[in-house]
C-alpha cells in the first residue's frame, strides 16, 4: 500500500477565504459527505473574523473561538460538498484510491492524502483531476505498518480516554487563546476568568488533562532501537537537557 500527498490550487469555498489571507491556515475533516469541521488560524482577530464571516453566510457555524481576540477557530457545515461534489476527492477516487482525512490549507496550497492499494494507479491520479485544478506537487511513500502504533491509524477516543467535558473545555480554550504559543499570548488568569472558575481551579483542570493525554500518547511512542539504547550515556553532572 502507498500514501499519496497531493499539493493543488484550485477554487474551493473551503479553501479560498484562508489561502487569500497571508498567514492564515486550516484543517479540514470531512465526514464522507455528511458533514465538515474546519479549524482556522490566522494572524488578526479581524482576519479571523473575515474568515469565519464568510463560512457563516456559505452556511457554516462557529461552535470554538472566532471572538473578539481570538485567533483560532473551528466551524462546522452540515454537509459537506467535497467528498460528493468537490473536484479533487471524488475525482482521485474515482481512479482506486482512498481519501485519508484531514485536508490542510496554507502556504498557498491544499494538501490531500490518499491510500492506494496498488501502486500503479499513482501514475493515473492526475489524468483523473479536472483541468481547474492546479496540481503544485506530487510525492508517494510504502506504508509498512497499519493499525494502532503505524502509519495511518491512531485511535482518537483512546488519546482523550479519561478526559472530562470541564478539562476538554479548558484545553479548548487555552489554545484558541494562544496559550500554547511561544511566547504565550495569554496566561492562566485570563483563561481563569474565561472559564468563570479561579486560577487554582484552571490549572487543575489543565494539568490533569495534559497528564491523561500525555500518558495516553506514550503508548504510541516508537521504541529506540537497539544501537540507540546503548549508544546512551547518562549525562553529566552539570548538563541538562532542555
Amino acid at each position: 500500500m502507498q500514501v499519496v500527498t497531493i499539493r493543488v490550487e484550485h477554487d474551493c469555498p473551503f479553501a479560498k477565504p484562508i489561502l487569500e489571507r497571508s498567514g492564515a491556515s486550516g484543517t479540514h475533516y470531512c465526514h464522507r459527505g455528511r458533514s465538515a469541521m474546519l479549524e482556522v488560524q490566522a494572524e488578526t482577530p479581524e482576519d479571523l473574523r473575515g474568515i469565519t464571516g464568510t463560512f457563516i453566510s456559505q452556511g457554516g457555524s462557529v461552535v470554538l473561538g472566532g471572538g473578539e481576540t481570538d485567533l483560532h477557530a473551528v466551524v462546522t457545515f452540515p454537509v459537506c460538498a467535497c467528498c460528493s461534489r468537490g473536484q479533487v476527492i471524488p475525482s482521485i477516487e474515482s481512479s482506486g484510491s482512498f481519501y485519508l482525512p484531514p485536508t490542510s490549507y496554507r502556504d498557498g496550497v491544499e494538501t490531500y492524502q490518499f491510500a492506494l492499494h496498488d501502486p500503479s494507479v499513482g501514475s493515473r491520479i492526475l489524468s483523473a483531476l479536472p483541468a481547474g485544478v492546479n496540481v503544485r506537487n506530487l510525492a508517494s511513500s510504502p506504508v509498512t505498518v497499519l493499525g494502532p502504533n503505524g502509519d495511518l491509524l491512531i485511535p482518537a477516543s483512546a488519546l482523550f480516554l479519561g478526559v472530562t467535558g470541564r478539562q476538554r473545555e479548558a484545553l479548548r480554550t487555552a489554545a484558541s487563546r494562544g496559550y500554547y504559543r511561544i511566547p504565550r499570548g495569554t496566561d492562566d488568569s485570563e483563561l481563569a476568568r474565561a472559564l468563570g472558575v479561579s486560577r487554582a481551579a484552571f490549572e487543575s483542570l489543565l494539568r490533569k488533562a495534559e497528564n491523561r493525554i500525555l500518558l495516553a500518547t506514550l503508548e504510541y511512542l516508537p521504541a529506540p532501537s537497539a544501537p540507540e539504547v546503548l549508544e546512551r550515556k547518562d549525562p553529566a553532572p552539570n548538563d541538562s537537557e532542555a
